[in-house]
């Protein structure tokens, strides 16, 4: 029957709270990527919005759950339900989109806003 035997590696738990931090500081750097995505579709559904009397286009919100890593774009207010014809159209007004077109752009824009955010934290 063997003992068995220990192995102590030094440094092991330096190393174990740089992996803790780093964790930490990868998902910092995702919730400043997604707070500026956030803000970014926002403000590109701004420009994009048909504007009539400007109250759609100033209801348009973002708001980030951090925790989450979660975020809601669009209009604020349940007098805003009209939004989803402005963007869709139905049988008496053509679809004028800004929803769809500004969520793409940041598609686009997303991959290299997360590296530069999260890239800050890595290991050289």
């Amino acid at each position: 029957m063997s003992k068995g035997f220990t192995v102590d590696v030094e440094g092991m738990a330096a190393f174990r709270k740089r992996l803790e931090r780093l964790a930490d500081d990868v998902r910092k750097g995702a919730e400043t990527a997604l707070g500026e995505a956030a803000q970014s579709v926002r403000d590109d559904m701004r420009k994009g919005v048909p504007v009539d009397t400007g109250a759609l286009r100033d209801s348009l919100t973002a708001r980030v759950m951090r925790g989450e890593l979660t975020a809601e774009i669009g209009p604020l207010g349940k007098e805003f339900y009209y939004a989803h014809y402005v963007e869709f159209g139905h049988s008496s007004m053509p679809a004028q989109p800004f929803i769809g077109p500004a969520a793409e752009l940041e598609r686009r824009r997303f991959p290299d806003r997360l590296r530069k955010h999260v890239g800050k934290h890595m290991p050289k």
